[in-house]
């Protein structure tokens, strides 16, 4: 992936003088961006129950499969947004 720029110079009178005209390989970036992307959506596909507690032991988040094991021990939303 290619990242291409171009930074104009004027002079006093607002008349273009010349620029910096920049290309930029960001492969790599890209690569890693759409990794950090695919992890942070990890615990959201995740079939697996998945939990995260502060060190006071309240959660701070379930993914869906903890929510559908809270709701089918008849937990009601009310019970379970407490718990959040």
């Amino acid at each position: 992936m290619i990242l291409q720029t171009f930074y104009p110079f004027y002079n006093t009178r607002g008349n273009f003088k010349g620029g910096i005209f920049t290309i930029q390989d960001v492969t790599e970036k890209h690569q890693q961006q759409q990794k950090i992307t695919f992890l942070s959506k990890f615990p959201e596909n995740n079939p697996n129950i998945v939990m995260s507690l502060d060190e006071n032991g309240k959660i701070l988040y379930i993914n869906p499969s903890m929510l559908r094991v809270l709701k089918n021990n008849n937990l009601s939303e009310e019970s379970i947004n407490q718990l959040i």
